[in-house]
This record gives structure tokens, C-alpha cells and sequence, in this order.
């Protein structure tokens, strides 16, 4: 139980670190750099480490100002098999990201 704690740290962490810089772009101001409609997909159920990770990020992301409204969703099944499927269906939706 330790190590997947510490796990989901690190992975928030490290989501923390690198989405920012993927969804703002130099000299926009916050509100025009924002991605609206973000969705995060959890492929697993909640409360689970990568539920908690997500929700991390995407409160770290709100409280930075960085992005507002995002939406975290759970979708189980299958070791999470069920999750990436709909994330490569939604190949070039750039308002969708999985949380892994």
C-alpha cells in the first residue's frame, strides 16, 4: 500500500510538471491558453491510484489558474483496456486525456 502511494505521488508530480506546459502557449493570456471542455479519463474505478492522481493534477491546474472546469470521469473494465480504447476512438480529440 506504501508504494502505490507513493506512486500516485510521483505520477502526480510528474502531471503536474508537464501538462501545464502542454496546454498554455507563450504571450496568451490564462483564459485563451485554457483548453475548454478538458475531459481526464480515469480507466479505473474511484478512489484508485489513478483516480487520485487525476484529481490532483486537475485541481493543481485550477488552483494554478492554468485551467478552470475540467472534468474528471471513471470509466473500469478490464485493466483499464476499456479506458485506452475509448481514448484511441477519440483519436484527435484534443479535449480528451487519460490518466495512466
Amino acid at each position: 500500500m506504501r508504494l502505490r502511494s507513493a506512486l500516485a505521488a510521483i505520477a502526480a508530480v510528474l502531471l503536474v510538471l508537464l501538462v501545464p506546459p502542454l496546454i498554455s502557449t507563450s504571450g496568451d493570456s490564462s483564459a485563451e491558453a485554457q483548453i475548454r471542455g478538458l475531459r481526464v479519463l480515469v480507466p479505473n474505478s474511484p478512489g484508485g491510484g489513478y483516480d487520485i492522481t487525476a484529481r490532483t493534477a486537475v485541481k493543481a491546474m485550477e488552483d494554478a489558474g492554468l485551467q478552470s472546469n475540467t472534468e474528471v470521469f471513471n470509466l473500469p473494465g478490464a485493466g483499464g483496456t476499456v479506458g485506452l480504447g475509448r481514448v484511441v476512438n477519440e483519436r484527435g480529440n484534443g479535449k480528451l486525456a487519460m490518466s495512466m
